[in-house]
């Protein structure tokens, strides 16, 4: 967030007003411009591993609190491929975990 002047009217970094300045002292920032509610913290994490079968295949898995929470029915061609469907199950997590707190 940038500082405010502290001077009585538009002072740049030198000190020196504005041309034109009438020397009416500045507003004041707002003491908070966040108006939303803080993020929860989510205790799921996601892993992406290489298949057991060493295809070149990819699989995801989600842990909660470093125990075993979901994991990929297929393998999937890319990283990408698992991370995004991976993503998809853990919102599907994370939504049942915030109704149920």
């Amino acid at each position: 967030m940038p500082k405010v002047p502290t001077g009585l009217c538009h002072e740049n970094r030198l000190g020196a007003c504005r041309p034109n300045c009438r020397g009416l002292p500045l507003a004041a920032w707002p003491q908070s411009l966040h108006t939303g509610s803080m993020a929860e913290n989510h205790p799921f994490t996601i892993r992406i591993e290489p298949h057991a079968d060493g295809e070149r295949r990819y699989r995801w898995s989600i842990y909660e609190s470093e125990m075993l929470r979901d994991h990929s029915p297929e393998s999937y061609a890319t990283i990408r491929e698992a991370d995004f469907h991976a993503n998809k199950a853990m919102q599907r997590l994370i939504t049942t975990w915030r109704i149920g707190k």
